[in-house]
């Protein structure tokens, strides 16, 4: 099931011609904790969400509000 986060993230991967694994690098996190952040199973940090939205170019901000629109659509898992 892809989330608003996780199709956030790979459009904007993409869009640079980059793979997960190499945000994942650039943010300095690992690949598997990057798959479970998209996928809303994992609980991202201040600073890994200003690391992770350098790596993407975006604004912090919209990592946010899209992350938390997994609460909304009620697929965040503990």
């Amino acid at each position: 099931m892809c989330t608003e986060f996780e199709l956030l993230i790979r459009k904007q991967a993409r869009a640079q011609g980059r793979s997960l694994s190499e945000v994942a690098r650039r943010a300095g996190v690992s690949r598997q904790w990057l798959y479970d952040l998209c996928r809303c199973r994992a609980n991202p940090t201040v600073y890994t969400i200003a690391e992770l939205a350098k790596a993407l170019r975006l604004p912090p901000i919209r990592l946010i509000e899209a992350y938390f629109a997994c609460f909304e659509e009620g697929e965040h898992h503990r």
